[in-house]
């Protein structure tokens, strides 16, 4: 068999000028390839034919040996099929989470409902590198993450409290019912430790009001120098018994005012209007929607009560929060032992 193309570079091939087997210009203009796979088929044709050798198409194609081997294999199994072009894509990326990893994520923010920052948290704690940056694409991958985001109104600045007990927020709100009748829960949160006390009642009046706050002294694990509240009237008599008084520059204090002066507490009141004033214990509420009544089942209020302690306990000593560095609560509290903790 005689040799092909000698004397001729035929590495730089264009299928203009030449072909896998001897033919005229106006001949290979026929048959021009429309495809990849035309155009591979048609240098293993002449191999496939037997009438030249795989070694001496590879001489004179810009292909290898081994390229066309493995096309006259793709093409004896597949057909034509075969040789298209394959994607390029690896299968697998070098930085790719393990399935164990994403199905631990994946169980994580489906029951504590935690964003990426938090989780990557959490998982380090169990020496588990995963960035936020990789948990937040996991998440919006598997449909987990939240598609509408608020826009971020510019905050206003308010000062920092330096130690437990400096201002507690208190606030209440209705969650749901229960047969028939609202359940409202009662929230005080500290502005530096984030440690939080709730207590669900079916009644929202003054003497509630006044019950939660001798519940919120007895159970923080620290001394309240002051609370901060809304104007509602469970709260104050500001915007309601103070016009009805006989004796404006004596005006009638409400039962929680009277409560919190023979605690020693300082009663702070936000302006009308303006619930960001207390928006530590306004996000809380949000944050309890999400956590726990959106998941909850119960069957009465003592069971109801027994698992919001639980969720409690779990808020205070085991959940990270970002407004303390990725601290909870309890964290935070033992950090500044001594300052004003009642041990």
């Amino acid at each position: 068999m005689a040799p092909i193309g000698i004397g001729v570079n035929f590495k730089r091939y264009s299928p203009h000028t030449f072909g896998p087997f001897r033919c005229k210009l106006g001949d290979m203009a026929k048959t021009l390839p429309n495809s990849a796979e035309e155009e591979r088929l048609h240098w293993i044709k002449p191999f496939i034919d037997a009438k030249r050798s795989l070694k001496e198409i590879s001489e004179i194609s810009p292909f290898s040996y081994r390229t066309l081997k493995r096309w006259v294999a793709e093409y004896r199994k597949y057909g034509i099929v075969g040789l298209m072009p394959k994607s390029r894509k690896p299968h697998h990326h070098p930085n790719e989470y393990p399935q164990w990893l994403i199905d631990k994520i994946r169980k994580l923010r489906t029951e504590t409902k935690l964003g990426p920052d938090v989780l990557t948290i959490l998982l380090k704690r169990e020496n588990i590198n995963a960035s936020h940056s990789g948990i937040g694409k996991l998440l919006k991958r598997e449909h987990l993450s939240k598609q509408k985001r608020r826009i971020q109104k510019k905050k206003k600045w308010v000062p920092k409290t330096t130690y437990p007990g400096d201002l507690i927020e208190i606030d209440v709100v209705y969650t749901r019912k229960f047969k028939g009748n609202w359940l409202y829960q009662y929230t005080a949160i500290d502005n530096c430790t984030r440690w939080k006390y709730s207590w669900t009642t079916l009644e929202q009046s003054n003497r509630t009001a006044v019950v939660f706050l001798e519940k919120v002294i007895n159970n923080f694990p620290f001394k309240i120098k002051a609370i901060k509240t809304d104007n509602a009237s469970i709260f104050t008599n500001r915007y309601t018994g103070y016009q009805k008084s006989a004796d404006p520059m004596n005006p009638r204090l409400h039962i929680f005012d009277k409560t919190s002066l023979r605690c020693g507490i300082i009663h702070y009141l936000i302006d009308p209007g303006k619930p960001q004033q207390n928006g530590k214990v306004e996000r809380s509420h949000r944050t309890d929607r999400e956590r726990f009544w959106n998941n909850i089942q119960f069957n009465n209020l003592k069971e109801l009560k027994q698992k919001q302690q639980e969720y409690l306990r779990w808020y205070n000593t085991k959940c990270p929060h970002l407004g303390i560095h990725g601290l909870t609560p309890e964290e935070k509290l033992l950090s500044l032992q001594g300052t004003n903790v009642r041990v």
